[in-house]
């Protein structure tokens, strides 16, 4: 996790196009570009909130380098949880290992890894994995 700067100008060279994924959480015109700086080429940015204003942005910069776009949004909870319940959902499978919250570097090193799909932070005991 990096936190960058407010706007892509302020960038170190060494952050420029240096992730592979970008989540762009300002919904903002500038996180956008800020987004857009921070990914490689043939990277993704993941928008994951809703810029409402009118705005001009330059698009030659995301086709140029491949740049993918992508839209997240909440969707419904309420009938999420309810197949998380009832246990319609086996999510289990889509995590490759938790982690306890005091190894935290350790965690985020497994999660950059090839074919790691998610990696859990458990807060507390109680949301480690049980020994069989």
């Amino acid at each position: 996790f990096v936190q960058a700067p407010q706007e892509a100008s302020d960038l170190s060279e060494d952050m420029r196009g240096a992730f592979d994924v970008v989540v762009d959480a300002t919904g903002s015109v500038e996180g956008l570009k800020t987004a857009a700086a921070l990914a490689r080429a043939m990277g993704t940015i993941v928008l994951k909130s809703t810029c409402a204003c009118q705005a001009t942005i330059d698009t030659s910069q995301f086709v140029v380098n491949e740049q993918t776009i992508v839209g997240s949004r909440c969707g419904p909870f309420s009938e999420a949880i309810a197949m998380l319940e009832r246990g319609d959902l086996d999510v289990c499978k889509y995590v490759t290992a938790v982690f306890p919250l005091d190894r935290v570097e350790e965690a985020l090193e497994r999660a950059r890894s090839k074919g790691c799909l998610k990696v859990q932070i458990a807060i507390s005991e109680s949301e480690l994995p049980q020994a069989t």
